[in-house]
């Protein structure tokens, strides 16, 4: 099977490197190739060329899912068990985007989860205590998105807080703070 047609040759030439960045599970899938007798998927939403190959970008799992480049010579020149290598998928129905053809994880309501003077940005349902957490006056900005900031209303849910953290101490708040306002409701700590 062709793994490069003329029609997919232009959309590449439509979206270069960069051209999705940020758009998570809103990039726009360009195609999706896989390997019929085993592991291995590639959403495809950007694609530079490179002399005589096309350097592609875009959501894989081999092992798991993760952004990642693939080279479209590897692709084309792999060979699995039957002799058979990577397909083209032809009939992806009205699937577009990322978030259509897997549960992106990164499409849900995201929020700034507040540990001391450090904040860590998280998808609120990856949060088993979400619900013991209180919502502050305060916005942080990161990546161009007003995320707003949570924290939490005792003291077992502070060391939840902590232990979600765990080594890493996130981003300093003052550094991405957008307004400053007194809470409604304070954290009880």
């Amino acid at each position: 099977m062709k793994l490069l047609t003329k029609e997919l040759e232009e959309k590449f030439k439509k979206y270069p490197f960069g051209s999705q960045d940020e758009l998570g599970g809103k990039a726009e899938v360009l195609v999706k190739y896989f390997n019929p007798c085993g592991a291995g998927t590639w959403l495809i939403t950007e694609a530079d060329k490179q002399e005589n190959d096309w350097i592609l970008f875009g959501y894989c799992n081999i092992t798991d899912w993760e952004w990642g480049t693939v080279s479209l010579n590897e692709l084309q020149n792999y060979k699995g068990p039957l002799g058979l290598g990577i397909e083209r998928d032809l009939y992806t129905g009205n699937c577009k985007y990322i978030k259509d053809f897997v549960d992106y994880p990164y499409d849900k309501d995201k929020i700034a989860l507040r540990s001391g003077y450090y904040f860590l940005d998280v998808e609120k349902d990856r949060i088993s205590f979400f619900d013991k957490l209180v919502k502050t006056n305060d916005k942080v900005k990161i990546h161009d998105e007003e995320l707003d900031l949570y924290d939490a209303h005792d003291i077992n849910t502070a060391k939840e807080v902590d232990d979600f953290f765990g080594n890493n101490m996130g981003y300093y708040i003052d550094d991405y703070l957008v307004n400053n306002k007194a809470s409604d409701k304070e954290p009880e700590l």
